[in-house]
């Protein structure tokens, strides 16, 4: 069997370029011959994790590669070809499950995962079920595409809520999530959207993006902006992507009465609402809705067709979030940097 170079974590923080077999071409599978790969936050959590199932498992879901070779399978059954450039979807449904034949794959009770269940992208080539893959326009500029899962979480968190031009939002975190539903709401829908972080880097990238409304939590009154720039009533929709627990609390605080939050991004500790924190919920009838993964039927759903329409035709410019680009075979500089903090960073690629 022949030797490919792939991303291996050694322990907590430590990734290194290694090699392991090339994989196998299956039944009804394909095989990839990856190209860039975006780092997802999960990815880092999972590097740093103390868990040693890490150590065991290729890491990277956000990729687009080409199709070197075809199973008799997939090319029965897909329209797929070698040469086409293809972007890996990361959630494997069973299909079966109560939830799976209702269309809501993001909730799946027995789903595996590219990239973090099974092996993943950040490798020179993965053999993918044909059905994980979705066919790229033939643009010069594949690189882009490596946002297109980033977009379709981005585009069902705003399916949650019901869209109206000229409505206004806050966004609790200007990481990639957050920003690409920032991009979505004021350039597609014309909302008034204030970006909200902690971080005066990751605002600065909100700025230069279009953002005019952004507030750093740490030394500015998020209530007092809105009230003063946006509505004293509050907003029409809060996006909590961030996953900081008083962004869930500020989130009731600022809603308008009658309004929508929609919850992205998941908690590290346990949380706990004090009496009249609740209260609010009732008495201004918020709407509190969980936005999970980026599915719906038919599989893998609208979020990827539009997804893929917006970057072909330039509706949306992801690039001015990459901050840094590695080859894989430096991957251990890419995550020295991020497990040191040594440099400020949004999003990085990994072109293999």
């Amino acid at each position: 069997m022949v030797d490919m170079k792939a991303a291996l974590r050694r322990g907590p923080n430590k990734m290194v370029c290694g090699t392991i077999k090339k994989p196998e071409l299956s039944e009804d599978g394909v095989l990839v011959r990856i190209l860039h790969v975006g780092i997802c936050g999960s990815d880092i959590a999972r590097v740093k994790d103390n868990d040693p199932k890490w150590d065991k498992v290729v890491l990277g879901h956000e990729a687009v590669g080409v199709i070197e070779k075809i199973s008799n399978g997939a090319s029965a059954k897909s329209i797929f070809k070698e040469g086409d450039k293809v972007a890996i979807i990361p959630l494997i449904p069973c299909n079966k499950c109560y939830f799976c034949k209702r269309g809501m794959y993001s909730s799946c009770t027995d789903y595996s995962f590219i990239g973090s269940r099974i092996n993943g992208a950040l490798s020179e080539y993965l053999v993918v079920n044909f059905n994980n893959l979705i066919k790229l326009p033939d643009d010069k500029d594949i690189e882009k595409y490596t946002f297109l899962e980033p977009i379709t979480v981005a585009i069902h968190a705003i399916h949650k809520t019901e869209i109206k031009f000229g409505k206004s939002a806050v966004v609790f975190g200007a990481g990639t999530i957050g920003l690409l539903i920032f991009k979505l709401l004021k350039d597609r829908a014309f909302y008034k959207v204030v970006v909200a972080d902690i971080d005066e880097f990751k605002l600065n990238i909100a700025n230069k993006i279009g953002s005019v409304h952004n507030v750093n939590l740490v030394n500015e009154s998020l209530d007092g902006y809105i009230k003063t720039n946006i509505d004293n009533n509050g907003v029409d929709e809060v996006f909590e992507v961030s996953g900081a627990n008083t962004a869930k609390k500020d989130a009731i605080h600022i809603a308008k009465a009658g309004g929508s939050i929609i919850l992205v991004g998941t908690s590290a500790n346990d949380i706990s609402f004090n009496r009249k924190t609740f209260e609010l919920i009732t008495r201004k009838e918020l709407q509190i809705v969980g936005s999970w993964m980026s599915y719906s039927s038919p599989f893998p759903g609208i979020e990827w067709l539009s997804g893929i329409e917006m970057l072909k035709k330039n509706l949306i410019d992801p690039k001015p979030l990459i901050t840094h680009r590695f080859r894989l075979e430096n991957i251990s500089d890419a995550f020295d940097m991020i497990t040191r903090n040594t440099e400020k960073y949004c999003k990085l690629i990994i072109n293999v």
